[in-house]
């Protein structure tokens, strides 16, 4: 029985290691090619002056899965008078003048690193996947097959065609995936369409008169034309991570970038592969990681979507600073993360808040910003009282503040949100650690079982040998004991 327990307990010793190592956060998958990224966007915007009191949303990040690409949305840190639109899935700003309020989000993807060679072999076979193409299930058929607009369907699918036919292929005897991903090469890498970037959105009609748009609207034709051939297909958008600044005048308004290119590109379904990314402007999901705020099967922007914007930039002048940081390069404390990416955001809009302020003969006061720690991730279903920890900020047009902490009570009803943070990283599951937990009693039972065996052994046989113990004699002139 000992050496029985003894043998078992090594295997549960390896099996305890072996699970340790599996829940492991250096063990990426199963996919030797998935990609895991951690990072943090900050959103700061400032109100210098505005006509009327209104309301805007930060672009918020979303949680988001297929099965190309997966992401999580953590919240830990919003400021101002800012509250989370259940509605919207973003963070509303009630803005008056001298608004200040901020959001910062963590970010974690997952992906494969190997999509771009997918689709570039996509290119180059006409039967790519074309014995996979009637597997698209009927749902994705119904919800991202829409009905085109007539200039698409007509002007730009017969221009795609000619196209196509002029690099060798035939499209009627292209497979789906071909079809997709040709199409976005024609509408955003071919010249077809010139780049040109605008504050604005445009109508397609527009875009198509004068053959030149930025990328929402070569997405919103690229959206368009993959329904004109039959194909599922949605828009994404939000940011892509890569090393780039550059500030944009929207009105007589600035917002500044940094790592974070602002950005819109169509996914289309691709059976067997599932929702694949054919932004061959910028690269997101393809060669970028990308910060998604959302999508959408909008195919078109409406005179009055475009005028209600306008409107807006004409009403609120504001400084915006949006940015991502790899979570690599950032202090591992998430109070630490926080201080850093306020002041930075703080540091690169004081300039143009100065520049609307001098413009207009306005001089700032100091402001109160209020920071709370709880976050936005689930609705109370209860009236309780709970406390907060609110770090009250006062900042200067110079960017130099200072941070005091107090315990707030307050009442969460059911049309007020309130989270906890989950923190930093992708710890093993729940499940896994009372398995461990499991396990360790186990093995430890086991080893005082067995040292009580080999305690009992050995005294019994001390018994038995002291009863027979006899002299012996020895190769040599005395004796000596023998158990």
């Amino acid at each position: 029985m000992g050496k029985g327990v003894r043998y078992l307990t090594i295997v549960l010793a390896l099996a305890l290691i072996l699970l340790s190592l599996g829940s492991s956060p250096l063990v990426v998958g199963e996919d030797s090619c998935k990609v895991v990224k951690e990072m943090y966007l900050v959103d700061l915007a400032q109100v210098v002056l505005t006509d009327e009191n209104t309301t805007a949303w930060f672009e918020t990040p979303i949680n988001y899965s297929v099965k190309t690409y997966e992401q999580r949305a953590y919240v830990i840190r919003m400021g101002g008078p800012t509250w989370f639109d259940s509605g919207k899935e973003s963070v509303a700003v009630n803005i008056s003048n001298s608004t200040l309020a901020y959001i910062i989000v963590k970010i974690v993807v997952e992906y494969s690193g190997d999509m771009m060679e997918t689709v570039l072999s996509i290119l180059k076979n006409p039967q790519a996947y074309i014995e996979h193409q009637d597997e698209v299930p009927d749902s994705i058929k119904k919800d991202y097959i829409k009905t085109p607009i007539e200039a698409v369907n007509t002007t730009v699918r017969e221009d795609f065609i000619k196209w196509l036919k002029s690099k060798g292929y035939s499209a009627g005897n292209a497979s789906k995936a071909f079809l997709a991903c040709r199409a976005a090469q024609f509408i955003y890498t071919s010249g077809y369409i010139r780049y040109s970037a605008s504050p604005l959105p445009r109508t397609l009609d527009e875009v198509i008169e004068r053959r030149e748009g930025d990328c929402d609207d070569m997405s919103r034709i690229l959206l368009n034309l993959l329904w004109a051939l039959g194909i599922p297909a949605k828009m994404e958008y939000g940011y892509v991570y890569l090393t780039w600044s550059d500030v944009f005048d929207v009105g007589e308004s600035y917002i500044k970038f940094m790592n974070a290119g602002p950005h819109a590109w169509v996914a289309a379904y691709i059976s067997p592969l599932g929702w694949v990314s054919l932004d061959f402007l910028a690269g997101a999901r393809l060669v970028y990681p990308a910060v998604i705020t959302g999508s959408s099967t909008e195919g078109s922007v409406s005179k009055e979507e475009i005028e209600e914007t306008l409107e807006f930039n004409i009403k609120v002048k504001y400084a915006e600073y949006v940015a991502i940081h790899s979570a690599s390069v950032l202090p591992s404390s998430t109070v630490e993360v926080v201080r850093h990416l306020i002041s930075e955001a703080l540091h690169n809009i004081t300039p143009y808040v100065k520049k609307i302020a001098e413009k207009y003969g306005i001089k700032l006061p100091p402001l109160y910003l209020i920071t709370e720690t709880v976050t936005v991730t689930s609705t109370s279903v209860s009236t309780t009282t709970v406390t907060e920890t609110r770090e009250r900020t006062v900042v200067s047009t110079t960017t130099s503040y200072v941070t005091v902490t107090e315990e707030v009570p307050r009442t969460v009803t059911e049309t007020e949100t309130k989270t906890e943070y989950v923190g930093a990283g992708r710890g093993p599951p729940a499940h896994v650690y009372a398995t461990l937990i499991i396990l360790v009693s186990v093995l430890i039972t086991l080893l005082a079982l067995n040292t009580y065996v080999l305690l009992r052994r050995r005294a019994m046989h001390q018994q038995v040998s002291g009863s027979r113990r006899q002299l012996t004699p020895t190769t040599t002139n005395g004796y000596h004991d023998r158990l």
